[in-house]
């Protein structure tokens, strides 16, 4: 009997629903229904593939190492699968990007080609209008008008206006940016004073420390604030499945990558998070700005449960 079939066959035996596996394990539906399957290729990877059959089997009383043992020889099988629906998945949107490009060339080259008979009917334009202005002038007689030293001075004093205008208008311009410099500065300062105020606002204390292989623990948050921010960042040291929830609320579910964006949790005192960490070292876990250090040593059991207790600093 396959693993999947020796899973369910106790499950049912047990009368359990998927969701009540899901419940008890924390693994999603989908992820039980294809273990059932023995679909290994749906699965994250081959290291929570293994992760999640040794829950399942934990949860419906079977021996993990026995199913473990049975899995070793399956996953080269599954990734091949995986791989080459990947590459059938991305073969033909490039054939398909490389056939519109082709076809967008056409319009990029006419605007090109206008763009290029604009610029040369404006020089044309204005050369001839600088030939024009430099004809000698007339007046209503046709005779010309010979300018005296006196002309050339006020051309020079409106010269020299728009020059001191200039600088004005530069010197406007450099104070209204010096302004708005030391404004932002005082920003960030206030900011940086105030995020430092509610970091030293922060409690965290370890309430239970888990155990066994995949250590569940419980860790106390006290903070004056309202609101509370719990962050997790990636730290660059590989991947991580992540699963974040808050009541019945699912915050965040799948591959936590190097490179990802923060996931910022915004809750309430009184509040519940539960985290599913597939791999600690990646991940890191911040409230309201104070790093949290995990409740169980991280290098030493990078599979990791944890419930955080939002709490009010009085309570």
């Amino acid at each position: 009997m396959d693993i999947g079939a020796r899973l369910r066959e106790a499950r049912e035996q047990k009368s359990l629903s998927l969701e009540q596996v899901q419940e008890s394990t924390k693994i999603q539906k989908r992820y039980l229904a294809a273990i059932e399957e023995n679909k290994f290729s749906l699965l994250p990877g081959k290291f929570y593939a293994k992760a999640f059959i040794k829950e399942y089997a934990n949860a419906v009383g079977l021996d993990p190492q026995e199913l473990l043992e049975a899995f070793q020889g399956l996953p080269a099988e599954q990734e091949k699968q995986k791989e080459e629906t990947e590459y059938t998945q991305i073969k033909q949107p490039v054939r398909d990007r490389s056939s519109r490009n082709t076809g967008s060339l056409l319009p990029k080259i006419t605007v090109f080609l206008l763009i290029i008979a604009i610029i040369v009917l404006a020089v044309v334009f204005y050369n001839k209008t600088a030939t024009n202005s430099s004809d000698p002038v007339k007046n209503e007689d046709g005779n010309e008008i010979i300018r005296t030293p006196e002309d050339e001075k006020t051309d020079e004093e409106v010269a020299k206006q728009k020059r001191e205008k200039a600088a004005a208008q530069k010197q406007e311009e450099k104070q209204a940016e010096k302004e708005n410099k030391d404004k932002k500065e005082n920003k960030d300062k206030k900011d940086e004073k105030q995020k430092a105020e509610a970091t030293d606002k922060v409690s965290i204390a370890v309430a239970e420390a888990g155990t066994g292989n995949s250590p569940e623990s419980k860790v106390d948050v006290k903070t004056d604030s309202d609101t509370v921010k719990v962050t997790l960042k990636p730290t660059g040291k590989g991947d991580s499945w992540l699963d974040a929830t808050s009541g019945n609320e699912s915050k965040f579910s799948g591959t936590f990558s190097k490179g990802q964006s923060p996931v910022e949790l915004k809750l309430k005192q009184g509040e519940e998070v539960y985290l599913v960490i597939g791999n600690a070292p990646a991940v890191d876990i911040s409230v309201n700005g104070k790093k949290m250090d995990y409740p169980v040593n991280q290098d030493e059991k990078v599979f990791q449960k944890i419930h955080l207790n939002l709490k009010g600093s009085k309570d």
